[in-house]
C-alpha cells in the first residue's frame, strides 16, 4: 500500500448550496460542492473526517432550527451522502441547544471522536484504523473555551475539559496500549501564535491553543485545526497540520506514505460541479427556505443600505442607529451597540428576511448591562482601538483586526450616547468626548447597554463586561471617527 489519504472539511457552518444567500450569486461553497471535490479524490485507504461547526451559519441552517428542528438537519443528511466515517464538534454546534447537536449526532452515519467533551458524564473515545497493517489512532477536540459564550441553557448537560491536558492523556494512552503507527488530532481550535516567530497574535485567553498543543504534546503527528476559517497547512514542531476556510470552500488533504515515513499536506479548492445528489436530498427545505428569505418584514424611507463598510464604520451608518435602537426599544436600556459584519448589505425600501440574515448573519441573544460611565469609557478606547492611522495619513483598521483573520465584527458602534474618537491619539486616549443628551458622562454614572450575548460574555477582548451585572428586559448617538 503506498498511501493513506485523509480528506477533513472544518466550519461549513450549515452551507449546503452552491451561491450567496444575500444575492443568490454562484460561489465555491458548500457541502454539494465538498461531495464532488471528496469523491473525485477518495479511494479505499481513505478516510473523510470533518471537524464541526456544521449547524449554524447559514439561513438554511437557521430556518430549520426554528421551523422544522424535529426533522433531521438537511445538514445532517448531507454529510451522509458525503460519507464521513468521523466527525469533530465545534463551538457553533451548540448554539441551537444540546437536543439539536445530539440529533444531529444520532442521524450521521459517521462517529463522534470529541474525547474532552463529556456529555452528562460521557465522553468519546478515540479510534483506530488499519490499512494493510499500518494502523492510525484518531481523536478530536473541541475549544474548552466554550462556556464562556454559550448560553448557560445550550450546555446544561456538557463539560468541556483542557485541551493541552487530555490532549497529553489520550496520546500516551495511545502510545501505550494500541501500537499505532501515525496518531491524527482534529481540534476545532486555531493557531494563538504567529507559525513562524511564536509571537501572540491574540490574547492568550485559551480559546485557541493549536501552537502551544503542538510544542507541549508530543506524538501527535497530524493536526487537523479549524475555527478560525484560515487556509493553512504546513509543519510545525515536526506535526504536520492543516486548517480550511469555512463554508465548505476548501477541503484538507493529508496523504501518509507508509513505506517512506513521510506525510504530505494541501488544500484543495471546491471548484467542481455542485453534487446533484446532495442538492436534491435538501431540496425541499430550500425551497422553503428561499420563501421564507423572501417575506416582507417592513418597510423604510431611511437609507439602510451599505455601500461602502469602511465609510459606515468611520460614520456609523443609519443601518447600525437602526438596530440599536431596535435593541433599545425591546430592552428598555439606555444604550445598545452592534458592528457591522463583513459583506452585510443592509436594508432596502422593503426590509425582507433575506435581507435581514444576511446583515446581521449570527444567531445571537440579547443581554443587558448594567455598567458605570467608568466602565462606559474603558469600553470604547477598548473599541477605539479597532483604527489606525496609515502611512498616507488616511484612517484604516489596525493590523490585529486584520490578521491572522479579519476581526471586523468586533469593532461596536453605540446609539444612546453621543462620542468621538481621535484615532491620531495614543491608543487608551482616544476618545475626546463622551456625552449623553448633552450632558459630559461621569465615572459614576450608571447606565443600562444591550448588547449581543458574545460581547456580554467578553467575546473580543472585551473582558470588562464579564463581571458587570447582567439583568433582564426593562432593567432598571452618535458614533463619529475623526484624525
Amino acid at each position: 500500500m503506498k498511501r493513506i489519504r485523509l480528506l477533513v472539511t472544518s466550519d461549513v457552518h450549515g452551507y449546503v448550496y452552491p451561491y450567496s444567500y444575500a444575492d443568490g450569486k454562484k460561489q465555491n461553497i458548500g457541502f454539494a460542492k465538498v461531495k464532488a471535490v471528496m469523491d473525485s479524490l477518495k479511494d479505499e485507504n481513505t478516510l473523510l473526517l470533518d471537524n464541526g461547526d456544521v449547524l449554524e451559519g447559514s439561513p438554511l441552517s437557521f430556518y430549520h432550527f426554528h421551523s422544522h428542528a424535529d426533522e433531521i438537519a438537511p445538514m445532517s443528511k448531507a454529510m451522509n451522502l458525503i460519507g464521513y466515517d468521523y466527525v469533530n464538534v465545534g463551538n457553533h454546534d451548540f448554539n441551537y441547544g444540546e437536543k439539536a447537536l445530539l440529533q444531529h449526532l444520532d442521524a450521521l452515519d459517521a462517529t463522534c471522536i470529541s474525547v474532552n467533551w463529556k456529555y452528562n458524564a460521557h465522553s468519546n473515545s478515540y479510534v483506530v484504523r488499519e490499512f494493510d497493517g499500518t494502523r492510525i489512532a484518531l481523536f478530536g477536540l473541541v475549544t474548552d473555551y466554550i462556556p464562556h459564550w454559550e448560553t448557560q441553557a445550550h450546555i446544561a448537560n456538557s463539560v468541556f475539559e483542557d485541551v493541552i491536558q487530555t490532549a497529553e492523556k489520550v496520546v500516551a494512552e495511545i502510545h501505550k496500549k494500541e501500537c499505532v503507527d501515525y496518531v491524527i488530532c482534529m481540534y476545532h481550535g486555531g493557531f494563538e501564535r504567529d507559525l513562524e516567530t511564536g509571537v501572540p497574535t491574540e490574547d492568550l485567553t485559551g480559546e485557541n491553543v493549536a501552537y502551544a498543543l503542538l510544542k507541549q504534546v508530543k506524538g501527535i503527528d497530524v493536526l487537523l485545526s479549524g475555527h478560525q476559517h484560515r487556509s493553512l497547512h504546513g509543519k510545525l514542531f515536526d506535526t504536520v497540520y492543516t486548517q480550511t476556510c469555512d463554508k465548505g470552500c476548501e477541503v484538507g488533504c493529508v496523504d501518509i506514505y507508509p513505506e517512506e515515513n513521510r506525510i504530505e499536506a494541501r488544500i484543495i479548492a471546491c471548484e467542481k460541479e455542485a453534487d446533484a445528489s446532495v442538492l436534491a436530498c435538501v431540496q425541499r427545505e430550500e425551497n422553503a427556505c428561499q420563501t421564507w428569505l423572501d417575506q416582507t418584514l417592513g418597510t423604510t424611507n431611511v437609507d439602510l443600505s451599505i455601500q461602502d463598510e469602511a465609510n459606515a464604520r468611520l460614520h456609523k451608518a443609519q443601518l447600525l442607529t437602526f438596530l440599536n435602537l431596535v435593541e433599545m426599544e425591546a430592552t428598555g436600556a439606555d444604550i445598545a451597540c452592534n458592528p457591522l459584519f463583513l459583506h452585510a448589505t443592509g436594508f432596502q425600501h422593503e426590509i425582507t428576511m433575506r435581507n435581514l440574515v444576511s446583515t446581521y448573519v449570527y444567531p445571537n441573544t440579547l443581554v443587558v448591562k448594567k455598567i458605570s460611565g467608568g466602565i462606559l469609557k474603558a469600553y470604547l478606547e477598548k473599541d477605539a482601538e479597532f483604527f489606525c492611522v496609515k502611512a498616507d495619513g488616511t484612517i484604516g483598521v489596525s493590523e490585529k483586526y486584520e490578521k491572522p483573520k479579519p476581526q471586523h465584527y468586533n469593532y461596536d458602534m453605540l446609539d444612546g450616547i453621543e462620542y468621538t474618537i481621535k484615532v491620531s491619539n495614543p491608543v487608551g486616549q482616544r476618545i475626546i468626548s463622551l456625552t449623553r443628551n448633552g450632558k459630559e458622562i461621569q465615572e459614576s454614572d450608571v447606565f443600562t447597554i444591550a448588547m449581543n450575548n458574545y460581547r456580554a460574555s467578553g467575546g473580543g477582548g472585551f473582558f470588562i463586561f464579564k463581571k458587570t451585572e447582567t439583568g433582564k428586559k426593562g432593567f432598571s448617538g452618535v458614533g463619529d471617527v475623526v484624525f
